[in-house]
Formats: structure tokens, sequence, C-alpha cells
């Protein structure tokens, strides 16, 4: 999305904002399948190497949920610098 060559025309909080929804929602859809896929194939693989890949895929999903939390903990640094943008261009 290419931004405006003129201020004040827009929204980029809205931008932001949306773009930190988008990337929290696809963190979480990428956690949720391969938690889904692991702790089925860790509980019910018929050998073993089924079953480390069960773990491998769990301890991963693990791994990406604080990924989406810290997304919306990065985030809130830039969506404060566009709003000290904003007030800066509007004076």
């Amino acid at each position: 999305m290419k931004t405006p060559p003129w201020p004040g025309v827009g929204c980029p909080r809205l931008r932001a904002r949306v773009t930190v929804a988008f990337v929290v929602l696809v963190l979480l859809l990428t956690t949720a399948q391969p938690f889904c896929l692991g702790i089925e194939d860790f509980s019910n693989a018929l050998a073993f190497s089924g079953r480390i890949t069960g773990a491998v895929l769990t301890v991963a999903s693990f791994l990406t949920f604080p990924g989406a939390a810290a997304v919306l903990d990065y985030a809130a640094g830039p969506i404060e610098q566009t709003l000290w943008d904003l007030k800066a261009t509007r004076r």
C-alpha cells in the first residue's frame, strides 16, 4: 500500500493497526495448525520418528505463540511514533 504524497491524507494509525492485526492473525494461525498436527502425531504415531516430529511441531508452536504477543508490544512503538509524526505535521 503506497503512502499518499501529500500530508494529512489517509490514516496511518489505522493502517498500522490493521497491519499489526494481520500479522498477529497470521502468527496465531501458524501456531494453531502445527500444534494440532503435533499433538495428533505425538500421541498417535506408530514410529518413534513420528512421535519426535510431533514433539518438535508442538514445541515450535509454543515458541510461535509468544511471538504473536511480542508483535503487539513491538508495534506499540511505531504506532505511537506515527501519532507523534501526525501531531508534528499538523502544527
